[in-house]
């Protein structure tokens, strides 16, 4: 986990699968995930987590810094 600029935390992605769901959503490498569904994330693991309790075929809010 590596923190962003304001210092809340969060997990950074360190890699993007073409055609996957988090491309298609628009997720790049570098991005922090700060929210999962307006939960806080810490940690990858909380993010990990958050993203695989999400019902199948649902709609997944996710908030993420970018430099």
């Amino acid at each position: 986990m590596a923190s962003n600029p304001a210092g809340r935390g969060g997990a950074v992605v360190s890699e993007v699968k073409p055609g996957s769901d988090a491309a298609r959503g628009g997720l790049n490498a570098g991005d922090v995930i700060l929210e999962v569904n307006r939960g806080p994330v810490r940690s990858a693991g909380e993010a990990v987590a958050a993203l695989r309790n999400a019902p199948a075929n649902a709609t997944v809010l996710v908030l993420v810094w970018r430099e």
